[in-house]
């Protein structure tokens, strides 16, 4: 006949005994062991942040292991997947949570250079037709430096001077490849036309 009974919860895992005394001082003994799953880890591989501003070429790239698969992902911008791609600069988040429902919690940012900014600063026209004395100055800031520079009349400094009137086009690119393109049109007045309406001979 069972005197007395006890029950003991929320313990850690390990190995548990407990010893049993009737009324008439019978004595039994039992052991129980609890496990517990192995740790639910999660691992930042690559983070692949913007070359390009304003472009969605960022990549988070995870690992996770222990816990109880199958795992479950929510990042903060609506992804379910495990890894992220094709997304914009910006700070994420993904909580992973395994079949026992633990979780967990990787956080990042995917950063992006700065705008490229291209300005006109000067266009010098030609005074007279035909001269080449025109000149396109500009002022570039942002991506990453150093830039170059592909002028459509083969010039490759930043400003080009000592040309004749026509459109010019410069394309701009910097360390990473981003480009941008600027237009400029130099001018010229009409050709000087001098003309002999009549000769008088005396």
């Amino acid at each position: 006949r069972v005197l007395f009974r006890s029950d003991i919860k929320n313990l850690p895992s390990g190995t548990y005994s407990v010893t049993i005394k009737d009324a008439m001082g019978c004595i039994k003994t039992l052991d129980a062991r609890i496990t517990q799953p192995p740790l639910l880890v999660q691992t930042l591989d690559a983070v692949t942040d913007i070359l390009c501003y304003g472009d969605k070429t960022g990549e988070v790239n995870i690992t996770v292991r222990g816990g109880v698969p199958p795992y479950t992902y929510g990042w903060n911008n609506g992804g379910t997947t495990q890894d992220v791609k094709e997304i914009p600069a910006g700070k994420y988040s993904v909580t992973i949570k395994d079949a026992n429902g633990c979780t967990k919690t990787i956080s990042v940012n995917i950063i992006q250079p700065p705008k490229i900014v291209h300005k006109l600063d000067t266009v010098i026209n030609n005074r007279c037709y035909g001269e080449s004395n025109g000149a396109v100055n500009i002022t570039v800031t942002g991506g990453v430096p150093p830039y170059s520079y592909k002028w459509n009349n083969g010039a490759t400094t930043q400003d080009i001077s000592g040309v004749p009137a026509g459109k010019y086009t410069v394309q701009i690119s910097e360390s990473n490849g981003c480009t941008k393109t600027l237009s400029a049109e130099i001018t010229q007045p009409k050709i000087l036309v001098v003309k002999i309406d009549s000769v008088k001979n005396i």
